[in-house]
């Protein structure tokens, strides 16, 4: 039997490719496992107490830092500053960008609108045939 197959770029031997209906990785994921970023979640909005002018007080992990970074930045650490400077700008752009996403304008109302009016219009004729299709049934069951 000729062997028509072309073995190259793209096209590797019959034999060393996946067999159909077999996973190429049988054993996954172990059940369990945690990726980095669950395991971060985890640990930033874990509970701690903070002792802070002389009263315990209770916070998450990532408001402690926060605090830290922002009394290292008042008492003159120039990293500290440009680093809550930076942080501080990014949040003020990622909520500009959400009321911006949120808000929607005369354009996008508008659009939504006549949307709306457009699937009011279908459902009433594809209600109307329902009904119609409904009466045609209902006339042969009582024949």
């Amino acid at each position: 039997m000729p062997n028509d197959y072309e073995v190259g770029y793209g096209r590797p031997p019959k034999e060393t490719q996946f067999v159909k209906g077999q996973s190429g990785n049988p054993n996954g994921r172990p059940k369990g496992s945690k990726s980095l970023i669950t395991m971060f979640s985890a640990i930033a909005l874990k509970q701690i107490t903070v002792t802070e002018n002389g009263r315990a007080k209770t916070m998450t992990t990532i408001e402690a830092v926060l605090h830290r970074a922002m009394n290292m930045a008042m008492s003159g650490d120039i990293r500290a500053m440009r680093d809550v400077l930076r942080l501080f700008a990014l949040s003020e752009e990622a909520e500009s960008a959400q009321d911006a996403i949120s808000i929607p304008g005369e354009r996008e109302t508008a659009v939504f609108q006549s949307f709306l009016k457009r699937m009011e219009r279908m459902s009433r004729v594809s209600g109307s045939e329902a009904d119609s299709a409904e009466r045609k049934t209902g006339e042969k069951n009582e024949r």
